[in-house]
């Protein structure tokens, strides 16, 4: 008998090395948007909405370079992500984005207040 327990996960495991402080330069980088309702900046919608992304880029036939997702809080109830994909998704709001890049990386608690 184990007490181990077997859990399917949705994405690989995030490796923060390739992209603490690294520069990016994208040249019309394709993404998809959509937004998430945050209540004090904390999401309360995100599941269902990168669940529905995925589900557009599946329908497409496309793919996620890197697992990239990229979100912009525009309010205190408002948070935009932008799902990197491969290819045009129809049915989604298809954007690119062009420009240097640095990224930062925190993993830690989040505490409000």
């Amino acid at each position: 008998m184990t007490s181990e327990t077997e859990t399917s996960e949705c994405c690989p495991r995030f490796d923060p090395a390739p992209w603490d402080g690294k520069v990016f330069e994208w040249n019309n980088k394709r993404f998809i948007k959509d937004s998430v309702t945050t209540q004090h900046y904390m999401p309360l919608n995100f599941g269902e909405v990168i669940m529905r992304m995925n589900e557009k880029v599946a329908r497409a036939g496309a793919e996620t370079p890197d697992w990239l997702c990229l979100s912009d809080h525009t309010s205190e109830s408002n948070m935009d992500l932008y799902l990197a994909v491969d290819r045009e998704v129809d049915g989604a709001e298809n954007i690119t984005m062009s420009g240097k890049f640095l990224t930062k990386v925190y993993e830690g608690d989040f505490e409000i207040w």
